[in-house]
């Protein structure tokens, strides 16, 4: 016995699996480096079977022209949504960025796993805080529920994003900044506080060293911080995080 599969509908399959492999490749968690590229193939061809629609009638005309184009479409769509949900993780990078150059311990470099790159580790663990984080809140779920709804939005074949989502993506960085500096800003305050501290200290005892005794009390009160506000950089990175990645289907998809 032998099951025959319309070349049309199989087709339609392989055009939604580039559209989540594009996506699992640039998006949070399942774009990690530590995951190989053959699990992230065959785990984007088993969720486009699993939630894709069936493609529309007329989609293959036979030219490979038009089907290229329409690879290349939903690459585009793909790598749009995981780009635009992973943003939002950039802001515990500068976050730790912020942090280290003003704690005293800028210098302390490490290898990033999810980018490859040599980045401050800090900011590499803060960064891990917020993948736990999104997995505790179900960001994962909610990235493959935005994939579900593109293919709702955005049938295979049916075209891309529109223009303006690329400008709304592009003006999401401004969210970046303004977020990791109003995380940053107690610390900042405390640092400064503790910096006139030791001023007036110096000034009291002029026989104090402050150069040697700057730099520890920096990363001493640093960590103290990060100790003491631990649960409320958590709750923070809660609320940026649950609604970023419905925020960012919405603007690739064109969602009101």
């Amino acid at each position: 016995m032998s099951a025959e599969v319309p070349l049309e509908a199989l087709l339609g399959w392989l055009l939604a699996s580039v559209r989540m492999l594009a996506l699992f490749t640039a998006a949070p968690l399942f774009g990690n480096l530590a995951i190989a590229p053959r699990i992230r193939l065959g785990l984007a061809l088993v969720v486009a079977f699993a939630i894709a629609p069936a493609p529309p009638p007329g989609l293959i005309r036979g030219d490979l022209l038009h089907f290229a184009g329409l690879v290349a479409c939903e690459a585009l769509i793909g790598v749009s949504i995981g780009f635009a949900a992973q943003l939002i993780f950039n802001v515990f990078g500068l976050l730790g960025e912020f942090l280290s150059t003003q704690g005293g311990i800028g210098a302390a470099r490490m290898l990033d796993p999810t980018s490859g790159v040599s980045s401050v580790a800090l900011a590499v663990a803060l960064q891990d805080i917020a993948v736990l984080t999104y997995l505790g809140i179900g960001g994962h779920h909610a990235l493959l529920r935005g994939a579900a709804e593109s293919f709702a939005r955005l049938p295979v074949g049916g075209g891309g994003p529109h223009a303006g989502a690329f400008l709304v993506i592009a003006g999401m960085g401004s969210v970046l900044y303004s977020a990791a500096v109003r995380l940053a800003l107690p610390v900042t305050v405390a640092l400064l506080v503790s910096n006139a501290a030791l001023g007036l200290l110096g000034r009291a005892i002029p026989q104090l060293n402050l150069m040697t005794l700057q730099l520890p009390a920096h990363v001493a009160g640093l960590l103290l911080l990060l100790a003491l506000g631990a649960t409320a950089l958590v709750d923070e990175a809660a609320a940026l995080l649950g609604p970023w990645t419905g925020h960012a289907v919405a603007v690739v998809v064109g969602a009101p």
